[in-house]
């Protein structure tokens, strides 16, 4: 199984005689084998992530204003904002994938660091591969992604706010 899997299957793949039953007897394993604050593992990035959507509707807003509001700036501006945002969390993102996949676990009992120690994370990621190919890889790919459901929402989000205007008003 790749280190992306639940801990439910890494469980399972690992030890196949022992399996878990239920929910609570999951939880207590895990926090038994791999401490409680492993059940939060990645939930400091995520809380940092939410800034993304705040980024891109403050960015997409702010470039509304100074651009006027028809459909191909509409376009333009969703893409702009994205990639403001995904620049800026980017890096976070990689943070709680490696979380998540359980890479900090090794490092914190060989180096009696805390769980949660991200900015450490990030430096490590630097001095070991650099801010581009570190920090920002696969960014491409999330930036295309991103991108296009950026525009497609902001195009809709346009279009729903203009129909309910017209319906609405009085």
């Amino acid at each position: 199984r790749s280190d992306n899997g639940t801990k439910l299957e890494k469980h399972s793949a690992t030890n196949p005689q022992k399996k878990y039953h239920g929910i609570s007897q999951t939880l207590f394993t895990i926090s038994k084998e791999e401490g409680m604050l492993s059940l939060w593992n990645g939930t400091s990035a995520s809380i940092i992530l939410s800034f993304n959507p705040a980024i891109q509707f403050g960015v997409y807003e702010m470039l509304k204003r100074q651009s006027g509001s028809d459909g191909g700036n509409t376009l333009v501006n969703a893409v702009i904002a994205k990639f403001v945002a995904t620049l800026v969390t980017y890096p976070m993102q990689v943070i709680q994938t490696q979380h998540r996949a359980g890479h900090h676990v090794a490092r914190r009992s060989e180096n009696n660091l805390p769980l949660f120690h991200w900015i450490h994370d990030i430096w490590r990621i630097i001095r070991n591969d650099g801010i581009i190919s570190g920090l920002y890889c696969g960014f491409e790919t999330k930036l295309v992604q991103g991108c296009l459901n950026s525009a497609v929402m902001f195009v809709v989000y346009e279009h729903l706010i203009l129909f309910l205007s017209r319906w609405l008003a009085p």
